[in-house]
């Protein structure tokens, strides 16, 4: 989906303002770490008593929204016991537009060829470097990988992925990178135009089946209520 690069903490300057008094100009003291507040909170404290049922599984994914979704699906691919929880009814599951990618094969037949090292040093520009250039990486090295996977699992359910609304690319102040990907339901359709919903339903059904055919399980309406780790810092509960 959309690529956040990172916060960025922006300082104005002003020229011919006065020089700040002695107090004023000296920083604030650090607060030390004891001292931050604890913004998670107390962990709630659950017992067997408490539990309604029991489930063994080797990887738990925790949310039905696009990431989710692909994680599933990946590690029941894979062979792994794996277990989809979500709090809602349906999840969020995966939008229909604005899902970014790099040297996907939809872009390689139309054309269009993305320089690698040029967009992450882009996105490391505009965060001023404060952002992991390494995610950034991960996201340029896997992206088309993944959309193609995608790509193919969402025709098998008759819908299409198409190249979004920059392509071809245009001259901007700004540079606009053609890495957008959406799915509509007929080829040549904006799919993020009338009928979102209905085709990001079908989206959702396609893939939630799929990783049930892939052995996966899933469980809605489920809340995480908090994740149980051993001294090893493993997550065995």
């Amino acid at each position: 989906g959309a690529l956040a690069a990172g916060t960025i903490a922006v300082t104005g300057l002003a020229s011919g303002c006065a020089p700040a008094s002695k107090a004023e100009s000296e920083p604030l003291a650090a607060s030390g770490a004891d001292s931050a507040p604890d913004w998670l909170g107390s962990a709630p404290s659950i017992s067997d008593e408490d539990c309604d049922e029991v489930l063994e599984t080797s990887v738990l994914v925790i949310g039905a929204g696009m990431s989710g979704y692909f994680a599933a699906c990946a590690a029941a691919e894979a062979g792994a016991d794996t277990l989809l929880i979500e709090k809602g009814e349906r999840g969020s599951g995966v939008r229909c537009s604005a899902i970014g990618a790099v040297g996907s094969s939809l872009q390689k037949e139309h054309g269009v060829e993305i320089d690698k090292m040029e967009i992450m040093n882009d996105f490391a520009h505009y965060a001023h470097n404060h952002c992991a250039i390494e995610q950034t990486r991960q996201w340029v090295e896997n992206s088309g990988e993944a959309v193609d996977w995608y790509r193919d699992l969402i025709e098998q359910a008759g819908l299409f992925v198409e190249l979004e609304y920059n392509m071809p690319p245009q001259e901007t102040v700004y540079k606009m990178w053609p890495v957008g990907h959406g799915t509509v339901a007929e080829l040549n359709t904006p799919g993020h135009l009338g009928g979102a919903s209905e085709v990001e339903g079908r989206m959702q059904e396609a893939l939630l089946t799929y990783f049930e055919q892939c052995g996966g399980r899933s469980s809605f309406n489920t809340v995480m209520e908090c994740l149980i780790s051993d001294d090893s810092g493993n997550v065995v509960g």
